[in-house]
């Protein structure tokens, strides 16, 4: 997942989840942390997978887009029995269920083990 700026403080940051539960974050602006890693919750890991499935990922268009400026993009990109799509989410023009997705992802940091110390090492919201 990656969250682009917008006109106004938007968080900036790339959030990728291997199927193990580990995950590399880099946050860039408007984000309370920079570059860490983590595990994620093995039942995180289970929604996710479900999400993507019922959001039927691999069959939803490349690019959503709305007509209004300024404002993030959210590109996702899945890899699933060897295959990889990426879709383009611009000011939350997807579907819901992909828009659902899109939430998981970022929530399963709120009871992740990040590789720090202190109870600040969790990020700022992403929506």
């Amino acid at each position: 997942m990656e969250r682009t700026a917008c006109f106004g403080n938007c968080p900036v940051y790339t959030l990728v989840i291997q199927c193990d539960g580990n995950f590399r974050y880099h946050g860039e602006k408007w984000v309370r942390r920079g570059d860490f890693t983590g595990k994620i919750a093995k039942g995180r890991w289970e929604k996710l997978v479900a999400a993507a499935l019922d959001a039927g990922y691999m069959d939803l268009e490349n690019d959503y887009d709305a007509r209004v400026t300024d404002m993030p993009n959210v590109y996702t990109t899945v890899v699933m029995d060897g295959k990889k799509k990426t879709i383009r989410d611009y000011a939350n023009a997807a579907p819901e269920k992909l828009q659902e997705f899109e939430r998981l992802l970022f929530e399963s940091l709120e009871d992740a083990r990040w590789n720090e110390k202190g109870p600040d090492a969790v990020p700022k919201s992403g929506n």
